[in-house]
């Protein structure tokens, strides 16, 4: 309200003196708030330090977004070796079945951002990730290392058919197109045809997936 009244020191005194008073806890409304303030009103240093003690709580894609977003050009790559290094630290526990602020798909979101393909694939393989990484993921890879696409793509093949679902057999037949292109485009034809006819075996008793693979000339 203060803020519509054009009242904009006194919303930033308020949202300074709540943050000073949560005592440890933590609102990420508050601290978005108030670091925006920050910046609006030149004190840009104190703006990027709160969304640096931000991140350090809330490892989110938004925050991290943020912090990209307040840091200069040249702090930019020194923070962001310290984001992704918590990240990675994450990412590892959780891999080893400790207590990690967040899952190892949170640093493969941020590469991905990022466009940092190459980076966002070694920490999918060294960390894990979630199937719609691994999709984004695949198709990425496809480009420049098929070979590499084909495993993840067959895994996501079976993890749909899995679900037994018409709408989960045409995106698995979706995908076994792709699998046999790259398996084309590597000089394989005859291991994407074997591919297909495993498909065909394993599953021949699904009628609707058969129809899916027939409707896609497989």
């Amino acid at each position: 309200m203060l803020t519509e009244a054009g009242r904009d020191r006194e919303a930033l005194e308020w949202a300074e003196r709540g943050l000073a008073a949560a005592d440890g806890a933590y609102d990420r409304r508050l601290a978005d708030f108030t670091a925006t303030a920050l910046a609006v009103a030149g004190r840009g240093r104190e703006a990027l330090a709160l969304r640096r003690a931000q991140f350090e709580r809330d490892r989110s894609l938004a925050v991290y977004q943020a912090l990209h977003a307040a840091a200069t050009p040249d702090r930019w790559p020194e923070l962001r070796a310290w984001a992704l290094g918590l990240l990675r630290y994450d990412a590892s526990t959780a891999r080893h079945g400790l207590p990690g602020w967040q899952s190892p798909s949170m640093l493969v979101d941020v590469l991905l951002w990022e466009n940092s393909n190459e980076e966002a694939w070694q920490a999918a393989v060294e960390f894990g990730a979630v199937d719609g990484q691994w999709l984004r993921l695949a198709r990425l890879r496809a480009e420049t290392h098929p070979a590499e696409a084909i495993p993840v793509y067959e895994r996501l093949a079976e993890s749909e058919i899995s679900l037994m679902k018409n709408d989960a057999y045409a995106e698995a037949a979706g995908l076994a197109v792709q699998i046999k292109k790259l398996y084309d485009r590597l000089g394989c034809e005859a291991d994407g045809r074997a591919y297909v006819e495993r498909l065909r075996n394993t599953h021949k008793r699904k009628r609707n997936f058969m129809a899916e693979l027939k409707r896609r000339g497989l």
